[in-house]
């Protein structure tokens, strides 16, 4: 049963679009920053301006470290996709959205506990060091935002549909604009202001490119089992998601049948069969997932 096709997200975007798309929304991404920084230098000052400069690189670099993540996440959902593997195709979103929550926890309490050394290494001025870590503090501490949005707009992007998260991040851009002026210049909350208001415009984005992805997408969302990390039992090793998000290297041991080496082809769709049976059996193709058929001539049975 085809569970999803193109039909379901209308005219696939071209690869050339798609990549323009991509493009576009990393310039977008680095316009938070760059907006903090005009507003406080108009209704702050200099000094403000500077320490917004000061942590540039490293907010840039969060963004830039979790776009890449959750990017290489999208290829095997995207192979899955393409093959029309729509089992393990969930799965791997489960388990791209399980690494990308842990990646998040990771990332924030190692930025938040090593900022200031960083900052150090870095040679910022002391003048501005205060107001420096008051703002990429805050910044640091919405690096889930961050995440929430990449995580969505690259499993659309996995299925062809990057127009998107484009427009989610294209309204999060204008909308922290206006909140920077709200809470800098109105609410004179200084770069305190400028970092809650692009937080919150981040937030906007992931919420909004989560909600179409679980309203337009909804056959993406992964169901009961599909959560579920498979371990090793007495017979095999079960492949599930991190072995394709990881391209590991298996070998597989069936008692019925001779002996059989085989790969873990990192498409996420299929696996293949490296060394080809010999009198006891069939040269039977095995599906990638749990639904593995070894078939010998005689006297054999399902996996």
């Amino acid at each position: 049963k085809v569970i999803i096709d193109m039909d379901a997200i209308g005219d696939a975007d071209s690869l050339e679009q798609s990549d323009i798309n991509i493009i576009f929304g990393n310039l977008l991404q680095q316009l938070y920053n760059l907006a903090d920084g005009k507003i406080v230098s108009t209704y702050v000052g200099t000094q403000a301006f500077a320490a917004v400069g000061a942590t540039a690189v490293i907010a840039n670099l969060i963004i830039g470290f979790v776009n890449g993540v959750t990017q290489g996440f999208g290829i095997p959902i995207s192979r899955c996709f393409g093959a029309g593997d729509y089992k393990n195709m969930r799965r791997y979103v489960a388990g791209s959205f399980i690494m990308t929550v842990a990646m998040t926890l990771i990332l924030t309490v190692g930025a938040l506990l090593g900022i200031e050394g960083l900052l150090h290494i870095l040679d910022t001025p002391a003048d501005i060091m205060e107001e420096a870590l008051q703002y990429i503090r805050i910044i640091i501490m919405g690096t889930a935002f961050i995440s929430l949005y990449n995580y969505s707009a690259n499993t659309l992007r996995a299925v062809g549909e990057s127009r998107i998260p484009l427009l989610c991040l294209a309204v999060a851009v204008i909308l922290n604009i206006f909140l920077d002026i709200l809470f800098v210049h109105t609410f004179s909350m200084g770069l305190r202001g400028a970092a809650h208001a692009t937080n919150i415009a981040q937030c906007i984005a992931g919420v909004l490119c989560m909600a179409y992805l679980l309203f337009r997408f909804r056959e993406l969302v992964p169901k009961g089992q599909e959560w579920q990390v498979q371990t090793r039992d007495d017979r095999i090793w079960n492949f599930t998601w991190y072995d394709v998000l990881f391209c590991e290297y298996r070998y597989r041991d069936f008692p019925d049948c001779s002996k059989q080496t085989w790969y873990e082809d990192c498409d996420g769709a299929y696996c293949g069969k490296k060394n080809r049976g010999t009198d006891q059996c069939s040269d039977a193709v095995y599906r990638h997932g749990y639904d593995d058929l070894c078939q010998p001539e005689s006297g054999g049975r399902r996996i």
